[in-house]
């Protein structure tokens, strides 16, 4: 009870010092519990972000810390990246818990979240092939297309065939997983059905049928969330991206520089560092890239331009923040904003 009300507190706190609520904590009778927490970069990345309408990325990650709690990133992308759309800490992965988690977090976005759409949400939502997550997902926003990360999809098949309890050797391992990869990476539906053909009719498949009914049961019946020539000939809007590696990009950022892969005493102590990092290593990404430095970016960006036609009356201060310069000095530098 009383990591719970520490939790509550450090929340009440956030929301006082921001004058809106910003942060929600809720716990069930049953124990389990979710954070909804968000910041000012979140909300402008909500109301600003072209693509924020267009497609969110959304996985679940753990060991964080040691009531084993999991953190579950809306992020979307951007010219320089990946860039998070809200931060919700559940107790489970259950549909139930992740519908209610989901619902309030909606309900704490302002009314022109996702760049306009409101409860609507995003035009698409790429997930792993969770049952709850995809679930939830349409529980709250019935609206939203589900798409597979294919590099998850194809991840879980190459798991299944090395699996030695399904019984299939070494030597056809990679040739099966090949049959199925063509079909993913088919980019027309006239390729897709001669993949799929040749799928059918290979003669190292049809030795092991259960590798053929494990496929027909769990995939090809949903080929509209995975295939790749269904997003283009649909031509949905997700900017070209068909993983959520941007996300495991994300969490390895948050383990590995925000929490130095040391894993927090308990909820509290992760609800607190979380609301004390209030997106810096976003912002401090962006002000590189506003200023022009893309040593750590995307120099083949899809969204580069030929030219830069900003002038300085276009850039203007949102605020100031001090970073290190070098170990004995430190200098003011105005993070930026492009109108």
């Amino acid at each position: 009870p009383e990591s719970m009300q520490k939790a509550h507190e450090y929340c009440q706190q956030y929301n006082t010092r921001h004058g809106k609520e910003l942060a929600r904590v809720v716990q069930k009778e049953n124990g389990h519990y979710f954070v909804v927490i968000l910041d000012n970069f979140i909300l402008r990345a909500h109301q600003n972000l072209p693509q924020a309408k267009d497609i969110c990325l959304l996985d679940v990650t753990g060991s964080l810390d040691r009531v084993d709690s999991r953190l579950a990133r809306f992020l979307t992308v951007s010219p320089s990246g990946g860039i998070p759309l809200g931060n919700i800490i559940v107790s489970s992965e259950t549909e139930q818990l992740l519908t209610e988690a989901f619902t309030a977090f909606q309900d704490m976005l302002p009314e022109d979240s996702w760049k306009g759409r409101g409860r609507q949400g995003p035009t698409l939502m790429m997930t792993d092939d969770c049952t709850s997550e995809i679930s939830a997902v349409k529980n709250v926003w019935p609206e939203a297309k589900n798409l597979l990360c294919q590099f998850h999809l194809l991840q879980a098949v190459w798991r299944w065939i090395m699996a030695l309890a399904h019984g299939i050797p070494q030597k056809h391992r990679a040739h099966l997983f090949h049959l199925f990869r063509s079909l993913v990476y088919s980019n027309r539906t006239a390729d897709f059905e001669k993949a799929r053909e040749k799928f059918m009719e290979d003669n190292i498949l049809n030795a092991y049928p259960n590798f053929e009914d494990h496929i027909t049961r769990t995939y090809l019946h949903r080929i509209e969330a995975w295939s790749t020539h269904v997003r283009l000939e649909q031509k949905y809007p997700n900017h070209n991206i068909n993983t959520t590696n941007y996300l495991e990009s994300s969490f390895r950022v948050t383990k590995d520089l925000e929490f130095n892969r040391t894993k927090c005493y308990n909820l509290p102590d992760m609800v607190q560092h979380l609301l004390q990092d209030q997106s810096s290593h976003y912002v401090k990404k962006l002000t590189d890239f506003g200023n022009g430095i893309f040593s750590k970016t995307n120099r083949n960006s899809q969204y580069n331009s030929t030219g830069v036609l900003i002038s300085k009356d276009d850039i203007i201060e949102v605020y100031t923040t001090r970073c290190s310069m070098s170990r004995v000095s430190q200098r003011k530098k105005p993070i930026i904003r492009l109108i």
